[in-house]
């Protein structure tokens, strides 16, 4: 197995940023979705990459970001290989800093909807379909 990830960030004189990385990752280790029995594989590893832009001061942290996660492996089940299919969601988050100690935030995660599918052994072969839709959050933090 072999790979590489570069990255980059950089701050503009308003607040402003820009953060991108990616992961390229490889290998001989590919597996024959049409061979019986056990193969030697590495579940979870496979390209990524994230952009993202923010703002920061004193009291605000913002953030908007794109996240790519390539096909992967992911185990398998009694007798077949599974495949998490590729895909890209948007998120945001923001903070409000109100002291030290004291924050109100919110987050919007997968705000494009991307559904999480899983399948097994060949593409056509579906073994899960999730559709969470985007996933909202806001609270108060408190840190002692």
């Amino acid at each position: 197995m072999d790979g590489f990830e570069v990255a980059i960030q950089h701050l503009f004189d308003n607040n402003f940023g820009v953060l991108a990385n990616a992961t390229f990752v490889g290998g001989d280790t590919d597996a024959d979705p049409a061979a019986l029995g056990e193969q030697f594989a590495l579940p979870g590893f496979g390209d990524a990459a994230n952009l993202s832009v923010f703002y920061e001061d004193d009291k605000w942290r913002t953030r908007l970001s794109v996240n790519y996660k390539g096909e992967t492996y992911a185990g398998s089940d009694q007798y077949n290989p599974l495949y998490v299919v590729e895909r890209a969601q948007v998120d945001f988050t923001t903070t409000y800093i109100v002291s030290e100690n004291t924050q109100l935030f919110f987050e919007a995660i997968n705000i494009t909807d991307e559904e999480v599918e899983l399948y097994s052994r060949y593409k056509e072969m579906t073994f899960l379909y999730q559709d969470h839709g985007p996933i909202v959050k806001a609270g108060f933090r408190v840190s002692f």
